[in-house]
């Protein structure tokens, strides 16, 4: 059975709704609370998890394995909090250059990933590896209350 690939049509929606936002925004929205963060903070989050989830599947086949290297607590934490203090001093225009471009080559990427890919991130339930609007929509609801 082939995996399912939904994930393709959910990661399309979630970078449209991202490039969406992004027209939308201003100098000043950057500066918002979001939820202990800044809107730059968030959106230059998102372009750097995606940018390296990229990188680590492009070093996962250079390296022969059916999967990337993961992340954990708190690594992941850890990364977030030292990034953060220079993701809040970004300006929308280099916000926007990066979130978009790492959300279309992540998406790129994992929609042209094998079945035998996708079946490895299924069975070992890492379903975030490709399904990436499990992370943006999180981010995206929150700066969208935030904005009101």
């Amino acid at each position: 059975m082939a995996p399912d690939r939904g994930f393709v049509a959910r990661n399309d929606a979630a970078r449209s709704r991202l490039a969406r936002l992004l027209d939308g925004l201003t100098e000043e929205d950057l500066g918002r609370a979001v939820d202990g963060w800044s809107v730059a903070t968030n959106l230059a989050h998102l372009a750097f998890w995606d940018r390296f989830l990229l990188v680590r599947w492009e070093e996962a086949a250079a390296s022969g394995r059916a999967l990337p290297l993961d992340v954990g607590v708190p690594l992941y934490d850890l990364i977030n909090e030292a990034l953060a203090p220079q993701w809040a001093r970004m300006d929308l225009a280099s916000i926007r250059d990066l979130a978009m471009g790492a959300a279309a080559s992540i998406d790129a990427h994992v929609a042209a990933l094998p079945d035998t890919a996708l079946a490895a991130v299924e069975a070992a339930g890492l379903g975030r590896m490709v399904d990436r609007s499990l992370h943006r929509a999180g981010h995206l609801d929150e700066i969208d209350a935030a904005l009101g």
